[in-house]
């Protein structure tokens, strides 16, 4: 099991963040490793489902997600099963004229897959990817104008 933690400040409220990992469609842009978020379903209490495909230093992962906790503004858990199975938190606070977002990730990867690329390169990607992910939320939303509002998948 791998484990990674990281957290960036962005200037935009907890609710955009929030809703930015909440669109379904955003995904594929935060995320460079995330090749692919097909199939999704939006379920009648707001949390979604879909098929993902992943590239981890050229192999092909695949698999589902599924929201599992949608807390509005304030935290999401995704559950991701197959090719990657674990669990991923996103926590999000107003600070100040911005806000913090916090993600953890617990996962395992097929032991053929650490022994392909190695285990040092899993580990240090998942924290580059997730470092990136932060980054690019954070560009993402600060890009924005106040009155612009992420669309929803």
């Amino acid at each position: 099991m791998y484990t990674v933690d990281a957290s960036v400040t962005v200037d935009a409220a907890a609710a955009a963040a929030f809703e930015c990992f909440d669109t379904p469609a955003e995904h594929p842009r935060l995320a460079p490793g995330l090749r692919s978020l097909d199939r999704t379903e939006r379920l009648p209490d707001g949390r979604w489902h879909g098929e993902y495909g992943f590239d981890l230093s050229g192999v092909r992962l695949e698999g589902e997600i599924r929201t599992i906790t949608r807390d509005p503004g304030r935290a999401l858990t995704f559950e991701l099963t197959a090719g990657i199975r674990g669990i991923v938190r996103y926590r999000f606070a107003d600070e100040g004229d911005g806000c913090r977002v916090t993600v953890s990730a617990e996962y395992e990867l097929p032991a053929c897959v650490v022994e392909a690329v190695g285990e040092s390169v899993v580990e240090t990607y998942a924290d580059r990817e997730l470092t990136r992910v932060l980054a690019n939320v954070k560009a993402r939303l600060e890009a924005r104008r106040p009155s612009e509002s992420p669309d929803r998948a």
